[in-house]
């Protein structure tokens, strides 16, 4: 029994339900031991036991320096935190960011943008209001990826 824990295919992924993201294999001990730690210890052994026998899961961060998050919009992922809907989103490649600051010097390092006169109305080289996700917290793999929001939830964030 590896509840709290589903494996999130395709991409292989263990994904805490009561955390909404997801955790390396290695990770998991210690994400039970500090954010779980009503479970009872007998019950957090079991379910070690159980993710670490899950095969083709992403192990720990060195083996996620090779996750890639989806390119194109997918479909929400109800067993993630919910959509942020800020998103700003490089036209020129996936890079999701959600503060102008950071969009910007994507812009301008990666694809050597120059921010034109700021008193004059332009067109930014990044689409604002893109609904995001993202798989773990921090570190390899927390890149944000576009997501198409279900029509019932944009009818709800659209009053």
């Amino acid at each position: 029994e590896m509840e709290p824990f589903i494996v999130l295919l395709p991409f292989h992924l263990l994904v805490c339900k009561l955390c909404k993201r997801a955790i390396p294999v290695d990770e998991i001990t210690t994400h039970l031991r500090m954010i779980h730690k009503s479970l009872p210890a007998s019950k957090r052994v079991d379910i070690i036991k159980a993710c670490k026998d899950s095969t083709a899961l992403w192990n720990n961060q060195q083996e996620l320096q090779n996750f890639t998050v989806p390119k194109e919009p997918i479909l929400v992922i109800d067993l993630l935190q919910a959509p942020l809907l800020d998103g700003l989103k490089c036209n020129s490649c996936s890079y999701i960011v959600c503060n102008v600051q950071k969009i910007q010097t994507h812009c301008r390092m990666i694809h050597n943008w120059v921010n034109p006169n700021k008193k004059e109305p332009h067109d930014m080289p990044w689409r604002s209001g893109v609904p995001c996700q993202q798989f773990f917290r921090g570190r390899h793999g927390s890149v944000l990826f576009e997501v198409i929001l279900p029509s019932a939830y944009t009818a709800v964030v659209q009053q």
